[in-house]
């Protein structure tokens, strides 16, 4: 069961570029690709909003990820930079990263003085930033969801929704799960999902869309839509995906 989102197109299964939203090339690539949204990450830093995956040691310009550092005294991009850079048409999946309160209303703000007729599709785990700009005219929010714990919290969260709708760790979806979220009209998109036969079986319980480091993957969902797990077409994807993880 699939439901219909007012920002999102209506085919199924829809395809998400991780962290194409990043950079200006990858976003090039990821348009070109047919990719239904690119997946960006939004932090605030010294008065600006930066476009990147990678976090900072407190208020040094110093960008590290999990085991390694990615530059020292870089400058990642700005969020005005990737909207110039962008079409309008462009879906982008803004990530709020960190539980700064007034994230959300800086993030819009921003888009509203560049590019007022965009549409904005806005996640995050903290969810007092969503709830704060919900009733904002051309604002979509997805409600984060990570752990066991926000599973839990996210119902209630949900039934006060009119339009519901969730990007959550595909590692929390069971049977049980996606046929609830399905049963309260949500629109469930899963994160990371590079292994297509964790898409296709995530596909066949009811959910909407992944969003996939892996290229063949996403260009494979664009081709083929709800056939993309056909025997057939799983027959020309790669046998080992290119795997990484998310926060």
């Amino acid at each position: 069961m699939f439901h219909n989102h007012p920002v999102l197109p209506n085919h199924r299964p829809l395809a998400i570029a991780h962290r194409a939203g990043n950079d200006l090339d990858r976003a090039a690539e990821a348009i070109a690709d047919g990719a239904d949204m690119l997946e960006t990450d939004i932090w605030p830093f010294h008065g600006r909003l930066e476009v990147r995956h990678t976090k900072t040691i407190g208020p040094l310009p110093i960008y590290w990820e999990k085991w390694y550092i990615d530059s020292i005294g870089g400058r990642p991009m700005h969020l005005a930079e990737l909207l110039e850079g962008t079409p309008v048409r462009a879906r982008l999946f803004l990530d709020l990263k960190g539980r700064f309160p007034r994230l959300g209303h800086r993030v819009v703000r921003a888009i509203q003085r560049i590019q007022p007729e965009r549409e904005m599709v806005i996640c995050g785990r903290g969810w007092r930033q969503l709830d704060a700009i919900a009733t904002v005219p051309n604002v979509h929010i997805f409600y984060s969801v990570g752990d066991e714990d926000e599973l839990g919290q996210v119902w209630s969260k949900l039934e006060s929704r009119q339009d519901r709708a969730v990007s959550i760790n595909h590692g929390l979806l069971t049977e049980e799960t996606v046929a609830r979220l399905n049963d309260l009209g949500t629109t469930i998109i899963a994160w990371t999902v590079n292994d297509p036969a964790v898409a296709r079986t995530l596909f066949e319980l009811g959910v909407d869309g992944f969003t996939t480091d892996n290229r063949e993957l996403l260009t494979q969902i664009v081709r083929f839509r709800e056939r993309a797990f056909d025997t057939e077409a799983m027959a020309e994807l790669p046998e080992e995906p290119n795997k990484k993880g998310d926060e």
